[in-house]
Order: structure tokens, then C-alpha cells, then sequence
């Protein structure tokens, strides 16, 4: 085995580079790839949690209207208790989207690369 890593220390200083330029971008690639899907997450979650919340606010401003004001001097009733209704449906259609987000293991093609690049070390290594 250890002639192997002298082999592979000899090679020509470029190839090493690039094959490790290689595992840069790929790791590059896929931490910005999780990063975005984490933003994504983190925003849907805000977005639910602040529609919820302005809407259970609102609900109960219209739960007092109701019970405060006359109906007949409303001119228009069905908008009391729809807006609030309307937040909350929102808040909780962005809450099932954003758990539906799937964040993946960190650097699973990295890993398979590593993976693969160790069973190739081993088949030389046979030879």
C-alpha cells in the first residue's frame, strides 16, 4: 500500500491539482446548493409563522367587531371573518411547503466521489 502512495506522489504535480480543484468545486457547489435550499426553508417557516400569527391577530379584532358593532350597519360582513381565515390558510399552505423542503446530508456527492475515488485506490492497489 505504501508504494501505492508513492505512486501517487510522483504523478505529475497538475493532475494532483486538478483532481483536488475538482473536489473544491464540487464541495463549492453543493455547500451553496444546501445553503439555499437552508434560506428557502428558514423563509417559507417566517413567511407561515408571521401570516399565522396576523391572522389569529386579526381574528380576534374581527371576533370583536362582530360581537361590537350592529350587522345591518356592515357593508360588508363576510369580510370579518374571511381575511383573518384567508392569513391563516396561507400560513399553514407555507408551513406544509416548507416542511415538504427536504434537506439533503452535506456533501453526499462529494462523499460518492470520495467513495469511489478510494475503491479505484484499492483496485490499483490489487494490481
Amino acid at each position: 500500500m505504501s508504494s501505492l502512495w508513492l505512486k501517487i506522489f510522483l504523478l505529475p504535480p497538475g493532475l494532483l491539482k486538478n483532481h483536488l480543484q475538482g473536489y473544491a468545486d464540487l464541495a463549492a457547489q453543493e455547500l451553496a446548493d444546501h445553503v439555499r435550499r437552508l434560506k428557502c426553508f428558514w423563509l417559507l417557516g417566517a413567511l407561515s409563522a408571521v401570516c399565522l400569527l396576523l391572522g389569529l391577530a386579526l381574528g380576534g379584532v374581527a371576533a370583536l367587531l362582530w360581537s361590537a358593532l350592529p350587522r345591518a350597519g356592515m357593508p360588508q360582513p363576510w369580510v370579518l371573518p374571511t381575511l383573518p381565515f384567508g392569513l391563516c390558510l396561507l400560513g399553514v399552505a407555507l408551513g406544509a411547503w416548507a416542511c415538504r423542503l427536504r434537506t439533503n446530508a452535506l456533501f453526499p456527492k462529494l462523499r460518492h466521489q470520495v467513495q469511489l475515488d478510494i475503491l479505484t485506490l484499492k483496485q490499483v492497489a490489487k494490481t
